[in-house]
């Protein structure tokens, strides 16, 4: 491909990822459609694209897209909306995702003949709707702010509770255990240190951003430390994106939890006593606070859209043109009578059995 033609692609992308962001507020749908539907014209239609090139990063624009995302949901927050709406929140995360799971695997079990085991673990892969989809159409739909924080908490869950049941049931194929306690623990232990690792990660940057802030490309620096936090508590084994996502709820909140102890009473500081804020830059913290929410969700814009434009290119038709084919014959040979028996078409007594 020619490079002038690639960096008119990239704009021209970007442009038309701004207008159809745009667009949302009128035609309510979500740009993530769009974009999809773009990358399927440009790669498998229009061969513009070769996707093999860009198979293997698009794993990576879509994890640091969600880690953007999930960083600037947890600037945006507020701890009283967490603590209210947490629950509801995990509630709906468990019961979703099992609820799918056992669906999923209950159709493979009467349509595959597949046994328990085997339609588990596709039930596990499937049931979750994948965050990096759920999030980005969340900050686009106009829903009640109680109803965006409660699917926040679930999409951030949801990916934990698919990798969680997948290694779960592949230990088990393997001849392993997987005792209740075991799994339990395995989950709230990985909670319990992206919670502990997001809070001490966030106080701590908390105390070195009035410093940092009056250096160019200090915005760069806390997108090195959001980084750094998913890689060092996906290291010790924790739940790294919920660990991101208190990482932006401490670094919004801990002025206002600072004040409500009252430990700046005495000297009127901002977020140390030795320095304050005001008298060493002029800038108020809401103002830091609105430059890092601005700069990062900017970046996870450009990110999510290529990563959803990458998506599109890697659909592959050619299987699905066989498969399509070969149910267009499948129906013109058996959907002209109706099953005796049953007195239901016999693809249905094909598919699920002849006690269907």
């Amino acid at each position: 491909m020619d490079l002038t033609f690639f960096f008119a692609l990239l704009g021209g992308l970007l442009v038309l990822a701004f207008v159809a962001n745009r667009l949302v507020r009128f035609t309510r749908v979500p740009d993530v459609i769009l974009l999809m539907a773009t990358g399927v014209l440009i790669g498998p239609v229009l061969h513009w694209v070769n996707p093999d090139i860009f198979r293997g990063a698009t794993h990576g624009f879509g994890s640091l897209a969600l880690i953007l995302i999930l960083f600037e949901g947890g600037l945006d927050l507020k701890l009283r909306e967490i603590l209210k709406h947490f629950g509801s929140g995990f509630f709906l995360s468990i019961f979703s995702y099992v609820l799918s799971m056992a669906s999923v695997a209950e159709v493979c079990r009467l349509a595959l003949h597949l046994s328990w085991l085997n339609a588990l673990l596709i039930g596990a892969v499937l049931g979750c709707i994948s965050s990096s989809i759920v999030l980005p159409v969340l900050q686009q739909v106009n829903l009640r702010r109680e109803v965006k924080v409660t699917l926040l908490v679930e999409a951030s869950f949801g990916d934990a509770f698919a990798v969680l049941a997948v290694t779960t049931l592949l230990d088990v194929a393997s001849g392993g255990s997987a005792a209740p306690k075991t799994v339990a623990w395995a989950f709230a232990s990985s909670l319990i240190l992206a919670v502990v690792s997001g809070i001490l990660a966030g106080m701590l940057w908390s105390y070195l951003l009035p410093i940092l802030s009056e250096e160019r490309f200090w915005h760069v620096l806390t997108f090195a430390a959001v980084l750094l936090v998913y890689s060092g508590v996906h290291f010790l084994k924790g739940n790294e994106l919920v660990s991101v996502l208190v990482f932006g709820l401490t670094l919004s909140n801990f002025q206002a939890v600072r004040k409500r102890l009252r430990f700046d009473e005495t000297s009127g500081a901002g977020w140390f006593n030795e320095m304050p804020i005001q008298a060493q830059s002029g800038r108020s913290l809401d103002h830091h606070h609105d430059q890092m929410l601005t700069f990062h969700g900017e970046l996870a814009f450009l990110l999510r859209t290529f990563f959803f434009v990458l998506l599109g290119t890697l659909v592959d038709y050619s299987d699905l043109r066989k498969n399509i084919l070969r149910l267009f014959v499948f129906r013109r040979h058996f959907g002209g009578s109706r099953s005796r028996s049953t007195n239901r078409p016999p693809c249905l007594a094909y598919v699920f059995g002849p006690g269907a």
